[in-house]
């Protein structure tokens, strides 16, 4: 009887230990840690969940630490931008056809297609809602707007400048339609601008070309081909006509003290990392964060105008 009550005891302290231990763990020093709010802005992982994720995959410090976004589960929320641009981006090719091109050719839905062939992915509002969390700029230049997601970050976030610009001409009513529509459009500068970053002239929208922020999601070479848009012979030409001059307009209208903060995937990183070095000595470079992808982490490089 003695025996069973010993060990009954024992059961129960390790359970008592094993919550208490569970608990700790989920106590984050992350000092990059925000509260989640109505605007479903993205949450960094704590340390438990950094250390289980870390053993998944190879990442990299972010200023001396690992800094890692949950994915966020509201769909509907980062859906929302299909609203304005889904049509264009069912023409947008990850294949050898559009999900558009595909349903047409095959007498098809075009849900049924995107099954198929795949489809151009949004960038994530919540992780642009993070990302401004963590840099606070006043104005933001987005030189690769894409379909309007980081267009509708900026105005929730009541970023009071930013200025997108994107080479499909036949997104520019989306990005119009997405400023009409939310009330923060009367309380800031918002505008995205038609043509390639490399023959915009920012000059003619505003007095001050100097941003604090430079953050975008540009192409990854031909992963993702979109309407209007170039495609590379191979990884030096993206380099060279695109990547490379991206970084010289985002450096030439960047104030110091500002940032750059590139999401990038499937291209020579050590190579664009070294070119970044040899061009820009005055770009410090902070390293990256990531977003929890729904497969591997989501890269987001970083650097620091001195």
């Amino acid at each position: 009887m003695k025996l069973i009550l010993v060990i009954l005891i024992i059961v129960i302290i390790y359970i008592l230990l094993k919550i208490l231990f569970k608990s700790q763990q989920n106590i984050t020093c992350n000092k990059y840690l925000i509260k989640s709010d109505k605007t479903f802005t993205a949450i960094p992982m704590n340390n438990y969940e950094l250390k289980k994720y870390a053993n998944k995959f190879h990442l990299e410090e972010f200023r001396g630490d690992l800094l890692v976004f949950k994915r966020s589960r509201e769909y509907d929320f980062i859906g929302e931008t299909n609203k304005y641009s889904y049509d264009e981006r069912m023409k947008c090719r990850v294949r050898n056809l559009s999900p558009f091109e595909y349903a047409e050719k095959h007498k098809i839905s075009i849900q049924e297609a995107k099954e198929i062939v795949g489809r151009c992915t949004l960038y994530p509002v919540p992780a642009g809602l993070a990302i401004l969390n963590l840099f606070k700029p006043q104005k933001w230049l987005d030189p690769t707007a894409g379909w309007g997601d980081r267009l509708r970050t900026a105005l929730i976030a009541k970023i009071p400048t930013y200025i997108g610009i994107d080479s499909n001409s036949n997104l520019a009513n989306s990005y119009k339609e997405i400023i009409n529509d939310h009330p923060q459009s009367h309380n800031g500068h918002y505008k995205v601008l038609t043509g390639r970053f490399q023959d915009v002239d920012l000059g003619s929208e505003l007095n001050d070309t100097k941003f604090d922020l430079v953050f975008t999601s540009p192409p990854f070479n031909n992963t993702e081909i979109y309407e209007e848009g170039i495609i590379w012979e191979d990884q030096y030409h993206f380099y060279d006509e695109f990547l490379d001059p991206l970084f010289l307009f985002s450096f030439n209208h960047l104030k110091k003290g500002g940032h750059i903060v590139f999401y990038i995937e499937g291209i020579d990183i050590e190579r664009m990392l070294r070119q970044v070095r040899k061009l820009f000595p005055s770009l410090k470079y902070e390293g990256v964060f990531y977003y929890e992808g729904d497969g591997a982490p989501r890269p987001h490089y970083v650097w620091l105008k001195i």
